[in-house]
C-alpha cells in the first residue's frame, strides 16, 4: 500500500510540474551517463551555457564529447500527462484522444529543439543533429507504435529521438570509442618510445665499435 502510494504521488507530481517533470527526466538521463561508463567532465558536462552568434545563451541538459573534438548534444524532453491519462482512460474514444495529445506534445518538443539549432553554435564541433531523449520507455514506444513517421519527420530536422534503452546504447558506442581512442594514443606512445630506445642502441653499439677500432689501434 505504500509503495502504491508513493508511486501514486510521483505520478501526480510528474503529472503537475513541468519543471519537477524536467528535472526527473534529467536525473534518469544523468543515472544513464554513469552506467554507461563515460566519466563527467572529461567525456560529458551537464548543464553547460553556451553562446550562440547572437549573443543569446543556450543551455543543453548534456554536451557529449567525441574524440577529434566533436560533440553530441542531448536534451531530455518530458511528456507524461496525456500519456498517462491515456492509459487511464476509461473507453477508446478518450484514450484515442489523449493518445493525440500526447504525440503533439512530443512533435511540440521536437519542432523546439529543432529551432534552437544548438550543432550550429560556433566552436562546439557538435554533430549535424541533437539527440531529443524521452526519459520513459513506454511514452516514447506509444508515439512510435501510433505514428510511425514521427521518427523520420525529426529525422529530417536534425532531431533524433531517443529511450533509455536506445540512448544507452549510443552512449556505450561513444565509450568504446573513447576507449579506441586511448588504445591509439597509447599505441603511438609505445612506437615512439620503441623508436626511441632503438636510435639509443644504435648509438650505444656504434659507441662499442668505435671502442674496439680504438683498442686496436692501440694494440698496433
Amino acid at each position: 500500500r505504500q509503495i502504491s502510494a508513493d508511486a501514486s504521488g510521483l505520478t501526480e507530481a510528474l503529472r503537475g510540474s513541468n519543471k519537477f517533470q524536467g528535472q526527473w527526466g534529467e536525473m534518469i538521463l544523468t543515472r544513464l551517463l554513469e552506467a554507461s561508463g563515460l566519466r563527467s567532465g572529461s567525456e560529458f558536462a551537464v548543464q553547460v551555457s553556451l553562446k550562440a552568434e547572437d549573443g543569446s545563451t543556450l543551455q543543453p541538459d548534456v554536451l557529449i564529447y567525441l574524440p577529434d573534438k566533436r560533440t553530441i548534444i542531448i536534451d531530455a524532453k518530458v511528456s507524461l500527462k496525456a500519456f498517462a491519462e491515456a492509459h487511464a482512460a476509461t473507453n477508446e474514444t478518450s484514450k484515442q484522444h489523449q493518445i493525440k495529445m500526447h504525440l503533439d506534445s512530443i512533435k511540440r518538443h521536437i519542432n523546439l529543439l529543432a529551432g534552437k539549432q544548438y550543432q550550429q553554435l560556433p566552436g562546439l564541433g557538435a554533430l549535424d543533429f541533437v539527440l531529443l531523449f524521452i526519459p520513459v520507455e513506454g511514452a516514447f514506444q506509444l508515439a512510435v507504435e501510433q505514428d510511425p513517421e514521427i521518427l523520420v519527420g525529426a529525422m529530417q530536422r536534425k532531431v533524433i529521438l531517443t529511450s533509455p534503452s536506445t540512448l544507452l546504447a549510443i552512449l556505450r558506442t561513444v565509450h568504446h570509442l573513447w576507449r579506441m581512442d586511448a588504445q591509439n594514443r597509447n599505441s603511438l606512445l609505445i612506437a615512439k618510445q620503441a623508436g626511441n630506445l632503438y636510435d639509443k642502441f644504435v648509438g650505444f653499439s656504434e659507441a662499442f665499435e668505435e671502442i674496439g677500432l680504438r683498442l686496436n689501434q692501440t694494440q698496433q
